[in-house]
């Protein structure tokens, strides 16, 4: 017969009772990502632990000061120990987060440096194949991510924000780390963490968490690197769909996990096991297919950065998986 159905607006406790009870099976933390200041309150309506990898770039476009940083980065690459570019970078850092701390008072951020040469920097910078080679590599110029972590560390003390942890993307080593680490702490930043984008990087988990505060894993950066493809951004489901359909691949990489990178995360879900006092989780984008995100589960992932409107269905998703496994 007909069902009586009332709007979603008027059932949220019942929703929000639904979820606990799947939080409760499957025992996952997650984090909401993507957030900007303008969308911090909602983001938090939907109860997230925390923050997750919000990306220091986005913010500087909800800042619109993006060309300025791209203009501060050119003349950088030219002259990496003038002081005045530092300090612009400096406070470019400081205006963009500023905001989003104020906003999420006693809410934990993760936020991510930049990768300059990630695909999507070389889309956005247009001088990118002009810009000093150093730039490329994880920690680039000193000038660059110690200006950045002065904005971070300035913005955290003026706001009283005492949960933020910078992120350093791309890494592959653990001295890496610690270089890091040294520059966030004479700063007074207690907190680092790192996103790793590549498998020599998922290799090197165990060892990095152990300078750790948090270890994310880009999804779509770690699919794209063991591919080979250019940009996982580039493919649009369908056409992959018709790659498998034409028996070139036997699943779809952005909605099937594979075998051989499920031993990966396995390997990161057994790092996590063994230093619990470390966020070791998984960092999905601006989204992941339901059916990534339950194999990233079955190979022992617990925590998620999920965009604010991804988090109710892969919640309500991993908790059936459980009472389906149970």
């Amino acid at each position: 017969g007909l069902l009586p159905l009332e709007p979603a607006s008027q059932a949220t406790e019942q929703i929000d009772r639904l979820l606990v009870w799947a939080d409760d099976r499957t025992q996952a933390s997650f984090w909401a990502g993507s957030v900007g200041a303008a969308d911090a309150q909602t983001a938090l309506r939907q109860s997230p632990r925390g923050f997750g990898v919000v990306a220091l770039t986005e913010l500087m476009i909800s800042d619109e000061t993006l060309g300025d940083f791209i203009d501060a980065i050119n003349d950088l690459g030219q002259q990496p120990d003038r002081k005045s570019t530092q300090d612009r970078l400096a406070c470019l850092a400081y205006q963009a987060c500023q905001r989003l701390m104020l906003e999420s008072a006693g809410t934990p951020i993760d936020l991510r440096l930049p990768n300059l040469g990630s695909p999507r920097a070389q889309r956005m910078i247009g001088s990118w194949a002009s810009l000093a080679p150093r730039l490329f590599l994880p920690l680039g110029l000193k000038g660059l991510y110690v200006a950045l972590l002065r904005g971070i560390a300035d913005a955290a003390r003026e706001t009283g924000h005492a949960q933020t942890t910078p992120l350093v993307p791309g890494i592959t080593a653990t001295s890496e780390l610690q270089a890091f680490r040294r520059a966030a702490a004479g700063l007074g930043l207690n907190q680092v963490g790192v996103v790793l984008q590549s498998p020599a990087g998922i290799a090197e988990a165990g060892g990095i968490a152990e300078g750790a505060s948090a270890v994310w894993v880009d999804l779509r950066e770690i699919i794209r690197t063991y591919y080979g493809y250019p940009s996982a951004l580039s493919f649009a489901d369908d056409v992959f769909e018709t790659y498998v359909a034409d028996g070139y691949l036997t699943h779809n990489p952005r909605t099937t996990l594979g075998s051989k990178l499920a031993e990966l995360f396995a390997g990161v879900a057994a790092a996590a096991a063994r230093r619990p006092e470390v966020r070791i989780g998984v960092e999905c984008g601006d989204g992941a297919a339901l059916g990534l995100i339950e194999d990233l589960y079955r190979s022992g992932i617990r925590l998620f950065s999920l965009p604010t409107a991804a988090l109710p269905s892969a919640r309500l998703a991993l908790g059936q998986l459980a009472v389906e496994e149970s």
